[in-house]
C-alpha cells in the first residue's frame, strides 16, 4: 500500500523483535506511531541511552514508538536510495544496532582513514621538501612558498562547490575516484617542476583536485551514520590524518636521502612515491566504494556488507536520527536561491566565523614548523623527526576531545577550551627573547601544532544543526571554503620582513585566539536563546495544531531548522 503517491512504499516486511534476535512477517495493516514533539539530537540521545541501559540487551529497543500522526513524517520520497529497506515499524536491540554500527566502521571508516593517510601525506610533500633544498634547488623565495601555498587553497576554493554539487547530483561514488585520479596525477608530476611558473601551475591544479574532497566525505559518511556517531567518526578521521604527518615524516627523512639517485634531488623521489600513492588510491576507490547503504557490492567486494535485516536497521536509522535525508530533492543541486538562503540563515553564521578564525592562531606555526627547524640549526633528519611529537599530540587531544564531547553531549566549552588552549603558548613565544634555547622554540611549537583540533566537533554541530540534506551540503561546502580562506590568511602573517621571530605576527595570532574563543561561546549563546524562544512558541499550540503542524511535509522541508518543533545541539 502508499500512505501517498509521491512518498515511499512501505508493503515490506515489517520487523519485529524478539529476544532471540531479529524476525519477520509480512504486515498489510496500518501502521502508527506516536507524536514526537520536537527534532531535538541532545534529548533523544539521553532518553534513548537511559532506556538501552535499563534493558541491559535484554529487552527490543524500540526507537521510534508507535502513533499515527507522527507516522508520515519520515517516510522517504520513493526516488531515496535505499526506500526497499525503509520499515516504518522496525525494531532492534543496541546488541543489532553496533553489529551494523561496526560493519560500517569496518567497510567504510577504515577505507577513508585508509585513503586519509595517503591524501594527508601528499598535502604535507611540499613542507617535507623544504628540508631537502627544495626552494634553493627551483631558485624561490619563501614569499614565493607562500604565493604557492596561496595560490592552492584558491584552487581548492575554486572546487569546493562545483565538487559538493556534482557529488549531490550523481553521487560521491560516480565523483569522488575520478577527482583522486587527477589529484595524484598531477601530485607526481610536482617532481617535473624547474621553476617558480611550474610550481604554481602544479600546487593550483593539487588544489582544485583536492577541493570538495573534505566535506564531500563529510556528507558521504553522514548518510551512514547519525548525528551522534558521526563526531567522534569525524575525529578518528582526523586523528589518522595526524598520524600519517607521522608516517610522511618517517617516510620523507628516507626518501630526501635518495638524493644524487639518478642524478635526482630528494625531494624528486617524494612527489613520485607519493604521488603514484594517491593515484592508486583512486583506482582502489573507482573498485570498492559503495552507492548507498543498500548497494554496497562492488567489483572488489561482490557480497553485500549487511544482511537483508542489517539494511532495514541501517536505513531506518539514520531516517529516525535525521528523516530529511530521505526527502524528495535530497541529491539534487540546490538552487542559487538556496545556497543563499543557507548563507542567510543566522544560526550558521557563528560556524562560519570560527571557521574563518579558527585555523589562523596556530596556522603560522604549523606552517613554518620543518623550515624553522632547519633555521634552528636542525639537520634535514632531524628536522622531520621533530615533527612528530606535535602529530602524536594532536591524535592523543583530538580524540580525548571528541570522546568527552559525545560523553557529556556538550559541544560550545568543549570548542572554546581547545580554542583557548594555545594562548598561554602563542604569549610565552611572544614574549621570549631574540635568539634563546632552540629547544625551548621547538617545545612552544610542538605544542601549539599540537593543541586539540575542535574541528571534528564543530563539523559535527554544524551537520546535526541542519534538517536538509542540500543545505548540510551547502553549509558544509560554505565552512570549509570559510577554513581555507583562515587558513590563507595564515600563510601571509607571517612575513619576511619579520623573521626569525615573528613577534609583529605572534600578536595577530594571539588575537584571533581570543576572539575565535568569544564567536564559539556567542554562537552557543544563540542557539540556546533561538531553542527557549522556540520551546515556548511550541508549548503555547494545542495536541491538535502540533499534529497539524507536523503532518504539512512541504512546509517541514522548506523550513528545516527553522521549523518549531526542531532543536539545535549545543
Amino acid at each position: 500500500m502508499r500512505l501517498e503517491l509521491s512518498r515511499c512504499r512501505i508493503d515490506s516486511p515489517i520487523i519485529q523483535v524478539a529476544h532471540d534476535g531479529l524476525t519477520t512477517q509480512t504486515s498489510s495493516s496500518t501502521i502508527k506511531m506516536p507524536l514526537l514533539d520536537v527534532y531535538d539530537h541532545d534529548a533523544q540521545s539521553k532518553s534513548v541511552s537511559h532506556n538501552r541501559q535499563d534493558s541491559a540487551f535484554a529487552e527490543p529497543i524500540v526507537l521510534v514508538a508507535e502513533n499515527e500522526e507522527r507516522s508520515e513524517s519520515i517516510i522517504p520520497d520513493e526516488s531515496y536510495a535505499d526506500c526497499r529497506a525503509f520499515d516504518l515499524s522496525a525494531t532492534w536491540t543496541q546488541a543489532q544496532e553496533k553489529a551494523v554500527v561496526r560493519q560500517i566502521d569496518w567497510h567504510l571508516l577504515a577505507f577513508f582513514c585508509l585513503i586519509g593517510v595517503a591524501m594527508t601525506m601528499d598535502r604535507h610533500n611540499l613542507s617535507n621538501a623544504l628540508t631537502d633544498g627544495f626552494l634553493d634547488d627551483l631558485h624561490l623565495t619563501s614569499n614565493d612558498y607562500n604565493t604557492g601555498t596561496t595560490v592552492s587553497l584558491i584552487g581548492i576554493l575554486a572546487s569546493e562547490f562545483p565538487t559538493q554539487f556534482l557529488i549531490l547530483r550523481y553521487g560521491y561514488r560516480n565523483v569522488f575516484p575520478w577527482i583522486i585520479l587527477a589529484w595524484g596525477t598531477v601530485s607526481w608530476s610536482q617532481a617535473f617542476i624547474t621553476g617558480r611558473t611550474s610550481f604554481f601551475v602544479t600546487r593550483f591544479l593539487v588544489g582544485l583536485f583536492e577541493g570538495g574532497f573534505t566535506p564531500g566525505t563529510i556528507l558521504f559518511l553522514s548518510e551512514f551514520y547519525t548525528g551522534k556517531e558521526l563526531v567522534p567518526r569525524l575525529a578518528i578521521f582526523a586523528s589518522v590524518a595526524d598520524f600519517s604527518h607521522v608516517v610522511s615524516s618517517l617516510i620523507a627523512a628516507g626518501l630526501l636521502r635518495m638524493r644524487g639517485v639518478l642524478g635526482r634531488p630528494g625531494w624528486f623521489w617524494l612527489f613520485i612515491v607519493e604521488g603514484i600513492g594517491v593515484f592508486l588510491c583512486g583506482v582502489f576507490s573507482l573498485l570498492y566504494l559503495p552507492t548507498s547503504i543498500t548497494h554496497t557490492k562492488s567489483i572488489l567486494w561482490r557480497r553485500p556488507w549487511f544482511t537483508p535485516q542489517q539494511e532495514v536497521i541501517a536505513v531506518n536509522r539514520t531516517l529516525r536520527d535525521d528523516a530529511s535525508k530521505g526527502q524528495k530533492d535530497a541529491h539534487h543541486m540546490p538552487s542559487f536561491g538556496e545556497v543563499v538562503a543557507s548563507w542567510r540563515d543566522k544560526a550558521f553564521w557563528g560556524f562560519f566565523l570560527s571557521a574563518l578564525i579558527g585555523p589562523i592562531p596556530r596556522g603560522p606555526v604549523k606552517l613554518y614548523l620543518h623550515l624553522n627547524m632547519r633555521r634552528l640549526g636542525f639537520s634535514v633528519f632531524k628536522s622531520n623527526m621533530l615533527a612528530i611529537p606535535a602529530a602524536l599530540m594532536q591524535i592523543i587531544t583530538v580524540l580525548g576531545l571528541s570522546w568527552s564531547s559525545e560523553r557529556f553531549n556538550e559541544r560550545t566549552w568543549h570548542c572554546t577550551v581547545a580554542a583557548a588552549f594555545v594562548l598561554p603558548m602563542l604569549i610565552a613565544l611572544e614574549t621570549m627573547a631574540p635568539g634563546g634555547n632552540p629547544w625551548a622554540r621547538w617545545t612552544l611549537a610542538t605544542l601549539i601544532v599540537g593543541c586539540p583540533n575542535f574541528g571534528p566537533i564543530q563539523i559535527g554541530w554544524l551537520s546535526a544543526s541542519c534538517y536538509s540534506t542540500k543545505k548540510r551540503a551547502t553549509l558544509l561546502a560554505s565552512n570549509s571554503v570559510l577554513y581555507l580562506v583562515g587558513a590563507i590568511i595564515a600563510t601571509q602573517v607571517y612575513q619576511k620582513s619579520d623573521k626569525p621571530y615573528y613577534y609583529r605576527g605572534n600578536i595577530v595570532t594571539i588575537t584571533l585566539a581570543v576572539t575565535s574563543c568569544l564567536v564559539i561561546i556567542g554562537q552557543g549563546y544563540f542557539l540556546r536563546s533561538t531553542d527557549k524562544k522556540k520551546a515556548r512558541q511550541w508549548d503555547s499550540m494545542s495536541v491538535h495544531e502540533k499534529v497539524v503542524y507536523q503532518d504539512n511535509h512541504e512546509q517541514r522541508e522548506k523550513e528545516g531548522n527553522r521549523r518549531l518543533d526542531f532543536r539545535f545541539p549545543y
